[in-house]
């Protein structure tokens, strides 16, 4: 058995620890918050030029639709395309 002053030391310092991994967690959601931050900065992603962006992607869509001479059929080419747009996580992540 721990005499009494040492067991109060060692409850001590397991709060210590927990409180040491709560701002331990804190700090890493900040960090990656900022790097998600930086990030959409350098490639300029915000609201309104992520929604531009889709726009523009679903317009060309459109146009390729209406316009598909790669050799494959139809359907497949729509297909492709649209199994791009569903993926793009690009612009889903900076939302």
């Amino acid at each position: 058995m721990m005499k009494p002053g040492v067991e109060a030391g060692v409850e001590k310092l397991k709060k210590d620890q927990n409180i040491l991994k709560v701002e331990i967690l804190k700090l890493r959601q900040q960090q990656e918050n900022s790097h998600v931050q930086l990030t959409n900065a350098r490639w300029g992603y915000d609201r309104e030029n992520v929604g531009r962006m889709r726009e523009m992607k679903e317009k060309w869509l459109r146009g390729m639709r209406e316009d598909c001479c790669f050799g494959t059929s139809n359907h497949e080419m729509i297909d492709w395309f649209g199994s791009l747009l569903k993926s793009d996580s690009n612009f889903t992540e900076a939302c």
